[in-house]
């Protein structure tokens, strides 16, 4: 006798731009290896949409969650021009060969607590319907080891703090190693010659420089897989409880990414 497997919906993402009511479109999103690895071994599917995803978790048998655990899925982007059409850049930021823009999102609050609520926002803003995607959600995504350079006709910083954005014992000073007769100073942050320092921790990150005035900070993802795959986006869904235990068992939980026109 055959036996029929239920799946229900888990948690969801959608792109939306405010004033339409349809989802925006091209956004391809896909999860990491160990996202895929995490999925099978919760018994979850994946399932891609024009709107952004779904995942979907087996009813039966249910293979609960049952301490925190993180879905990391990449995307690209439709278009590179809608940092520029939704006010994403900054006017000093030039150099996008060396630092493409990329944005993240994540459904932790400020104190690293899960969002239940849902619909919600998952933009760095706020959890509210009516917050919009802003500059606080780009980020540069980079593999584990990255390199920063600095030209010489400005102000060398003594030194690199990288730190991650929720786990404060997650963080490395770096020194600049200055060079005469060179324009530009390469500084490799997180390199494994730094052996017990180096960070193999994938996730969100602060890198900031001791100089003053003090450049801009630099939000960075480090994931080896996003840098190698040149994602241009990184979206971390967490979870810490039973798959069944969403907001809204019918829908499960939704989350919503916004775009405003500057």
């Amino acid at each position: 006798m055959g036996f029929v497997i239920k799946y229900n919906p888990f948690f969801s993402v959608t792109f939306t731009e405010e004033g339409s009511d349809n989802p925006m479109k091209g956004f391809r999103v896909f999860p990491t290896y160990d996202c895929r690895q995490r999925l099978q071994n919760f018994n979850m599917v994946f399932k891609p949409r024009s709107f952004g995803f779904e995942v979907f978790y087996s009813e039966s048998p249910l293979i609960s969650i049952t301490e925190r655990v993180r879905f990391t899925f990449g995307f690209k982007i439709p278009d590179s021009g809608i940092f520029k059409k939704y006010g994403l850049t900054k006017e000093d930021e030039s150099d996008t060969t060396v630092y493409q823009p990329g944005l993240f999102f994540d459904n932790l609050q400020t104190d690293g607590t899960i969002l239940m609520s849902s619909p919600a926002s998952i933009v760095a803003s706020g959890s509210g319907l009516d917050q919009r995607v802003t500059e606080a959600d780009t980020y540069r995504i980079y593999r584990q080891t990255f390199k920063v350079y600095d030209s010489t006709s400005e102000t060398i910083p003594a030194s690199y703090q990288l730190r991650h954005k929720y786990e404060p014992s997650l963080q490395q000073t770096v020194p600049v190693v200055s060079g005469t007769g060179v324009d530009t100073i390469i500084t490799a942050i997180n390199s494994v010659d730094l052996e017990e320092d180096y960070i193999g921790e994938s996730g969100p990150f602060l890198l900031e420089a001791d100089t003053d005035p003090t450049p801009p900070h630099r939000n960075v993802y480090l994931n080896n897989e996003l840098g190698q795959k040149s994602a241009q986006g990184v979206i971390d869904i967490y979870w810490e409880t039973a798959q069944n235990t969403v907001a809204d068992p019918e829908t499960g939980q939704q989350y919503q990414i916004t775009f405003k026109s500057k």
